[in-house]
C-alpha cells in the first residue's frame, strides 16, 4: 500500500495516531479515577503546585501503618489532666501537654501566657484539636457516603496542627496560604488568594480558618468564596479576635495608613478589622452558613459553622 506524501505522510499518520491514543488514555484515566472534571481540575491544581514545591504529597501517605497522632494527643492530654494536681490544668490537645497556665509562654504583643511550651500552639489551636479530637466522625469519609478520602482545607495553617492532622487516616488536608513575606511556610503549601480561589465549586469537606478573615480586606468575598467551595453540609471551623461584649460594634480600620494607627484600631499592624463577636457570627450566616456553635474566650471567637445548600 503506498501512503500518500510517501514515507513522510506515513510518519505524519502514525504521528496524529499517538496523540489521539494518548488523549484517549488520558480520558479514561479520568473517568476511571471516579471524579469529575470539576474535582480533577482542583486535584490537578494541587498537584501542579505540590510538584513545583517539589512536594506532591498532601496528605501523609504512611498515616495509614502509623497511628493517628490527632487521636494519640488527645486522648493523652485528658490522662495528663485527670492525674495533674493542678488546679484549672491547661491541656493541650494537639501535642498531649498539660500544666498550668503559668506554664505557656508568653508570645508576641498580648503580654500573657499564651503558647504550649511543647508545641507552640495558642489557644485557638488547642481549641481546635480538642474540637477535632474529641469528634472523630467530622474529619470521617464514611459521614460523607463516599469511597474518596475526607478533603480538608487548611488555611494559614500552625505547624503542629497540620502535622497531627496529616496523620488522620482517610483525610486529604490541602495546606493553602497567600505565601506572604516574612512567615515559613511547610513547602506543600498551596500559595491561593482567598477572594479567588482556584477550587471548584462543592470541591471540599471541612475547611480550618483560624484567625485568618481579620486581615482580608474583602471579608465578604473572601467568605462567599470560602462557602463556595465547600460542599453542602460540610463544616467551615473559623475563628477571628473580637469583642464579646453585647454593646460591642465591629471596627473597619482598612483606611489606615500606618502601623500605629492600625495598632490603635484593630490591635495588630497587619489586621484590617476589628470585630464585635456577634457581628462576626452573623456576617459568616449571612454567607450561606448555619452557626449553632459559638464559644467565647477573652477576645477570641471560635465557632464550627456548616454549609447551607448552595443557591447558584
Amino acid at each position: 500500500m503506498k501512503w500518500p506524501g510517501g514515507a513522510n505522510g506515513k510518519k505524519v499518520l502514525v504521528v496524529v495516531a499517538g496523540v489521539l491514543g494518548l488523549v484517549i488514555c488520558l480520558w479514561l484515566l479520568t473517568r476511571v479515577g471516579g471524579t469529575t472534571n470539576a474535582e480533577g481540575t482542583g486535584l490537578e491544581y494541587a498537584e501542579a503546585m505540590g510538584r513545583a514545591t517539589g512536594n506532591v504529597a498532601t496528605r501523609d501517605e504512611g498515616a495509614v501503618s502509623r497511628p493517628n497522632l490527632l487521636a494519640k494527643a488527645f486522648r493523652e492530654s485528658q490522662e495528663c489532666a485527670a492525674k495533674s494536681r493542678v488546679r484549672d490544668v491547661v491541656r493541650c490537645p494537639c501535642c498531649g501537654w498539660c500544666g498550668a497556665e503559668t506554664d505557656l509562654i508568653v508570645r508576641g504583643n498580648l503580654g500573657r501566657h499564651v503558647a504550649c511550651p511543647v508545641c507552640g500552639t495558642y489557644g485557638r489551636h488547642r481549641d481546635s484539636c480538642e474540637r477535632l479530637g474529641g469528634n472523630p466522625a467530622l474529619l470521617s469519609p464514611r459521614e460523607l457516603h463516599s469511597h474518596r478520602p475526607f478533603r480538608l482545607l487548611h488555611f494559614g495553617p500552625q505547624k503542629q496542627m497540620e502535622h497531627v492532622l496529616a496523620s488522620v487516616p482517610d483525610v486529604d488536608q490541602f495546606l493553602v496560604d497567600k505565601l506572604a513575606k516574612g512567615y515559613r511556610y511547610n513547602p506543600d503549601t498551596l500559595e491561593v488568594d482567598i477572594t479567588d480561589l482556584r477550587f471548584p465549586t462543592g470541591f471540599a469537606d471541612g475547611a480550618i480558618l483560624l484567625h485568618v478573615l481579620e486581615h482580608i480586606s474583602e471579608f465578604d468575598t473572601a467568605l462567599a468564596e470560602v462557602g463556595r467551595v465547600l460542599r453542602h453540609g460540610s463544616w467551615l471551623l473559623v475563628s477571628v479576635p473580637c469583642e464579646p461584649s453585647s454593646n460591642a460594634v465591629t471596627r473597619d480600620c482598612r483606611g489606615l495608613q500606618s502601623n500605629k494607627e492600625r495598632i490603635d484600631c484593630a490591635r495588630q499592624w497587619d489586621h484590617v478589622w476589628w470585630f464585635a463577636c456577634k457581628d462576626f457570627i452573623a456576617r459568616v450566616e449571612r454567607a450561606g452558613f448555619r452557626c449553632p456553635a459559638s464559644e467565647y474566650n477573652s477576645v477570641v471567637h471560635q465557632s464550627m459553622c456548616y454549609r447551607l445548600p448552595h443557591h447558584d
